[in-house]
């Protein structure tokens, strides 16, 4: 983002390890003033949450533009564009809290140097299509996309994370939610915040 002295400053949310109830409702307070596109409050509250250390220093209008070409694709409602492939590409897709009992059961009996790739594996994966249909389904209404003709340079059209390594060493994991149930649980966590967005 520049600043108005002509310098250069990056935001960095970096990984968190644990979120308390106060700060989980500042973030929250935060977003809201994103969706209601309010830069004064967007620029108080990041401050308070200590991403802005001077918020007197920048722009707040400039800062709601920084955070909008971030995270104003998950805010607005407009129109989704599908790369190459015919819609048909395939990703497996895990749940955080069967991605947090995989952690879980790793600290518990760790191995050193052991490998693992997780993902949503066989359980929980869908196509481009499949997905659109499940969020129309769940959402009652049709989506705004629309079909590329060309794919992403370097995107893979089927990944499916093999789960048999990490399930051998730990046999009491496995995915307990699948497609419908993340994408359930999205929609019911944000669909007050979505139809509450201006226009």
């Amino acid at each position: 983002m520049n600043r108005l002295d002509g310098k250069v400053a990056f935001l960095d949310f970096g990984m968190t390890k644990r979120l308390d109830i106060e700060q989980i409702e500042l973030e929250q307070i935060a977003v809201d003033a994103a969706v209601h596109k309010d830069p004064e409050a967007l620029r108080v509250e990041l401050a308070d949450l200590g991403f802005v250390k001077n918020p007197t220093k920048l722009d707040a209008e400039r800062l709601m533009d920084a955070v909008m070409i971030v995270g104003g694709w998950y805010l607005e409602d407009r129109e989704y564009r599908v790369f190459g492939y015919k819609g048909k590409q395939v990703r497996d897709n895990i749940h955080s809290a069967d991605l947090v009992a995989a952690f879980e059961a790793y600290r518990a009996n760790p191995r050193p140097a052991a490998v693992y790739n997780i993902g949503g594996g066989r359980a929980s994966n869908c196509s481009m299509l499949e997905a659109i249909e499940a969020c129309e389904r769940i959402a009652g209404r049709e989506l705004n996309w629309e079909m590329g003709p060309e794919p992403r340079i370097g995107d893979h059209r089927w990944w499916i994370s093999d789960l048999a390594p990490f399930e051998a060493d730990y046999p009491g994991w496995s995915i307990r939610y699948g497609i419908d149930d993340i994408l359930t649980q999205m929609y019911e966590q944000n669909v007050e915040r979505w139809t509450a967005a201006p226009a």
